[in-house]
């Protein structure tokens, strides 16, 4: 019986760095197993150090931190020669303190709509507690709609844009591949405004 690794029904994983699946510098695997069988039917790399220090930099030039901002977030993942569920937790809080409202990510959306920017609008807390957000679509076809709210390069964009707060989705954080700008202070509550129409709120 050939062995695990070169079984092409046994699907050998990526780890997935800034925005892309990359093949990981591991030597060993765990063996994942269909429940109602017990046979193997894929391998998850166990990631070494080498592989979180490049998701921390590829996070880090991600989402254009300051420096002292690098060593906090630095801090919070936890090296080993052996990555392990600690080093796996510090990576996720590391992503959960680099969501903040008001900021502008590009999101996959899936293969129907692709990567898209939007603005985080759901709470800070409630996004680094939950590991959701809740997003509204930014366009570069607005028409002038009181639920809609200009940018522009100003705030990280590449061209004239609008934020729509009529179009919010609910997403997973780990769809948030990169960070790319944020409102000021006026901006946002010019959107904080829209939503109140968007959503009917009382004002």
């Amino acid at each position: 019986m050939p062995d695990v690794a070169e079984r092409p029904d046994v699907l050998t994983l990526d780890n997935f760095i800034g925005g892309r699946w990359v093949k990981a510098r591991a030597t060993d695997f765990f063996e994942v197993h269909n429940p109602a069988i017990g046979a193997v039917i894929g391998r998850t790399p166990l990631s070494t150090s080498a592989d979180v220090d490049a998701a921390v930099q590829a996070a880090v030039a991600g989402h254009s931190l300051q420096e002292p901002d690098q060593r906090a977030s630095l801090a919070l993942v936890e090296r080993s020669d052996q990555v392990g569920v600690v080093g796996v937790r510090g990576a996720i809080r590391l992503h959960q303190q680099l969501v903040r409202r008001g900021d502008i990510w590009r999101v996959d959306l899936g293969p129907e709509i692709g990567e898209h920017s939007a603005l985080l609008v759901s709470r800070t807390g409630s996004m680094r507690r939950r590991w959701r957000a809740v997003i509204a679509l930014i366009t570069s076809e607005a028409i002038g709609l009181p639920t809609e709210v200009r940018v522009g390069p100003q705030h990280g964009l590449e061209r004239d844009s609008a934020i729509d707060c009529e179009d919010l989705y609910t997403v997973s954080s780990d769809l948030l591949t990169r960070r790319t700008g944020e409102l000021d202070q006026l901006t946002q509550d010019a959107v904080d405004r829209a939503l109140h129409i968007a959503l009917g709120l009382a004002s």
